[in-house]
């Protein structure tokens, strides 16, 4: 810090020992004796590698492992999965506060404020919440008024609107986006701005507005009616920072910024097929909170839909109109089915509802940066089996592994794992640019346990390569005329399912306030794992899931020791 007259500041709570004396006369050589001119202006202290300005050590680790490459860092050393998380240790556990308090004064270190005092007096309007070894933070949001219908701005055709046959799941998705920045418009906020923006892309996007029905042959079809989308402005009594890291799951905090609740609706209760929240934060940023229903769009689709929210609400035509004509993945007639697509339940031999039932869950969060995914799979490829392999097909191979290895399921018990392909482009033609609706095909990739685990990475990886190629023209003609004669639900018996975010634009949404600071689903469901892009060109990747707390530690340890 800085005194007003000029001069470096340095608040110690101790006395320096000899050899701190020589490392802050080290310091002063680097930085100089005298600091930058104040002008008046308030000096605050300021972490450049994180948002929120304030210094974590995963931030610094990023950085030293981003730039200059530190391939041996003894990150197992220093971090010990065993060890409680720091805000436990220091905080809130009874014990350790005695001990402390009575070590610290004997070292010479002379805490200023209570810890106690310190948080009520500086988090008012956020709890944290002991929950064993994890501390949750919980906040609280406010609705301003009440929800309302946002309609599209001009008349829009009405009538049904006919969704194919792999536009199936009336399932709402939940994402929430994170904006630090202050708007730079002069007279909107982020919630008018977000609301008269929406208004203008559902003219483009009208069937957003209608309403799932059944037709008369029971499948899903949108009536436009034009009712438009559903809008709740929000605020909350915190800033951004106040939350904390992020990256981190915290379903008890995030999900309050979500309206609604994720899963199956009822499609004789009219739901509005999207649910936009606002929630603006005491610092100036905000949150957008969305459920869409998954008939209307994959994530592909979504994400298109709010890029062209977002450049509407900045003034700007499409860059990507939407294809609205699904008719061209109608069925054939007749159907032509030419491969099994039926998935049988797997019946469990490893009884393991006691592990999900008595045990509590933790969520959490992997990083894995550019340099470290590409060391993964030149590992993967050292025993030559290989002759190429993606960076996807090694994290979902170790990550599937790993996660197997945690349940410590029966040897001989089935296992199954769903991953999305991407279908646009395998078509043939290709489907038109901005096809608006879901052209996924989910590859299932099933095996026993044993087989999983003592085979080598490299046959993982070489059972996904194959799944993938065989997705083709034929092979999704062949699923929509499947799903014409027959629809069963998707399995859920040791069956999990992948959902991948890290190629779908999340980062390419402005609403004039710039890219989000992050963008993720507000929970993590036990079948569901999640890859989110990460690090500022996108090129990490974040993997989220949650696991009961003594498997958690096997994944922890099987993922870090894996290269």
């Amino acid at each position: 810090m800085v005194y007003l007259e000029g001069g470096w500041k340095f608040d110690f709570r101790r006395d320096l020992t000899n050899s701190e004396v020589q490392e802050l006369a080290t310091l002063l050589t680097v930085i100089g004796d005298s600091p930058p001119v104040r002008d008046g202006l308030l000096d605050t202290r300021r972490w450049k590698l994180h948002f929120t300005g304030v210094f974590t050590v995963k931030s610094l680790y990023a950085k030293l492992m981003a730039e200059v490459g530190v391939d041996h860092f003894p990150h197992l050393f220093v971090w010990k999965p065993a060890i409680p998380r720091k805000e436990h240790l220091f905080l809130h556990c009874k014990i350790a506060y005695k001990i402390w308090s009575s070590i610290l004064p004997i070292t010479g270190w002379h805490p200023s404020f209570q810890i106690g005092e310190y948080l009520n007096s500086n988090c008012p309007n956020i709890y944290l919440e002991i929950f064993d070894d994890e501390c949750i933070v919980k906040l609280n949001v406010k609705i301003i008024g009440e929800p309302t219908l946002v309609p599209p701005v001009e008349e829009t055709p009405k009538g049904v609107y006919y969704l194919a046959n792999i536009d199936r799941g009336a399932d709402m998705i939940q994402t929430f986006n994170c904006f630090s920045k202050t708007f730079d418009g002069k007279f909107l906020d982020a919630a008018q701005a977000l609301k008269l923006g929406l208004a203008k892309v559902l003219v483009h996007y009208y069937p957003i507005a209608g309403r799932l029905i059944l037709n008369e042959k029971n499948k899903f079809a949108i009536n436009c009616t034009g009712e438009g989308a559903l809008f709740i402005e929000a605020e909350a009594d915190c800033t951004l920072e106040e939350i904390g890291d992020l990256t981190q799951p915290n379903p008890a905090t995030f999900k309050k910024l979500v309206y609604g609740n994720p899963g199956p609706v009822n499609v004789h209760e009219d739901p509005p097929l999207l649910v936009a929240q606002v929630t603006k934060f005491k610092c100036g940023g905000f949150t957008l909170g969305l459920s869409q229903n998954h008939t209307v769009f994959d994530g592909v689709g979504a994400m298109e839909f709010v890029i062209s929210w977002g450049e509407v609400t900045r003034g700007f035509p499409l860059t990507k109109p939407p294809f609205l004509d699904r008719t061209i993945l109608m069925a054939r007639t007749p159907p032509q089915t030419q491969f099994t697509h039926i998935l049988e339940e797997i019946i469990d031999v490893s009884n393991t509802n006691a592990l999900w039932e008595e045990e509590k869950l933790l969520d959490k969060s992997f990083i894995f940066h550019p340099h470290r995914l590409e060391r993964l799979r030149e590992k993967a490829m050292e025993d030559g089996v290989l002759k190429k392999c993606t960076t996807f097909e090694v994290l979902t191979s170790i990550m599937w592994r790993a996660r197997t290895k945690s349940l410590r399921l029966h040897p001989n018990q089935q296992v199954r794992l769903l991953f999305p392909v991407n279908a646009r482009s395998r078509f043939h033609p290709p489907l038109p640019k901005g096809y608006f609706g879901k052209a996924i095909a989910l590859k299932n990739s099933q095996c026993s346990v044993s087989e999983l685990l003592e085979s080598p990475l490299s046959s993982t990886i070489e059972r996904f390569q194959q799944l993938i190629g065989l997705v083709t023209d034929e092979c999704m003609r062949s699923i929509i005329d499947s799903l014409e004669e027959y629809e069963q639900p998707l399995p859920k018996a040791h069956t999990l399912f992948l959902s991948v975010w890290t190629r779908i634009g999340l980062h390419d949404m402005d609403f004039g306030w710039g890219e989000p600071i992050f963008a993720g689903p507000p929970t993590l469901p036990t079948n569901v794992v999640f890859f989110l892009p990460h690090g500022e060109e996108r090129k990490g990747i974040n993997l989220c899931l949650s696991l009961p707390v003594s498997s958690m530690k096997i994944f922890e340890e099987a993922i870090n020791t894996i290269d």
